[in-house]
């Protein structure tokens, strides 16, 4: 017996906005490091900062050997010293 339900897909303009809505919360979460004073550690002995939505890692663009300045990004958590993070006194 069949009752004539279905269910049917999220509208694009949903799935839009879930999209934009992650993208503005790695961008924020970005942010906000950076304000908080963060500073990549020069080995891996500091925190790597996870995004509790994707599980991905505060990252510098480049891996470890890139130069000061590079961008930070949202990246595969990897153990690597480009994800390592340490509270400093500036923050």
């Amino acid at each position: 017996m069949t009752t004539g339900l279905s269910r049917r897909a999220a509208p694009r303009s949903h799935r839009l906005t879930r999209a934009l809505a992650a993208v503005g919360l790695a961008a924020a979460t970005i942010v906000g490091l950076a304000w908080a004073g963060l500073a990549p550690a020069s080995a891996a002995t500091g925190t790597a900062l996870v995004n509790p939505v994707s599980g991905r890692c505060l990252d510098i663009a480049g891996g470890p050997a890139a130069p000061s300045g590079s961008a930070a990004q949202l990246w595969d958590c990897n153990a690597q010293s480009n994800q390592a993070w340490t509270f400093t006194a500036a923050g």
